[in-house]
């Protein structure tokens, strides 16, 4: 099982590199808040379930490429 939390996601353009290892900019993608990923086999442990009760998380699914690649390449970010 995993509990990872993400605060701050960023991407690094590389249209137009030239090189696979050019040093390139980092750009932060805005995130309302927090992306909460619980990951595990099978069963949600019971621990996991009280989180989740206890803060009234929602479920949601959401590509962390994808949004950072819609950050990188038409500015617009999803409201999660």
């Amino acid at each position: 099982m995993r509990l990872t939390i993400d605060t701050n996601l960023y991407y690094c353009d590389q249209r137009g590199a030239t090189a696979l290892f050019a040093p390139r900019v980092k750009a932060p993608v805005p995130l309302p808040g927090a992306i909460l990923e619980l990951k595990f086999d099978r069963l949600m442990p019971l621990w996991m379930r009280e989180l989740v009760r206890r803060f009234d998380i929602r479920q949601q699914s959401i590509s962390k490429y994808c949004y950072c690649v819609d950050a990188a390449v038409f500015n617009t970010f999803e409201k999660i």
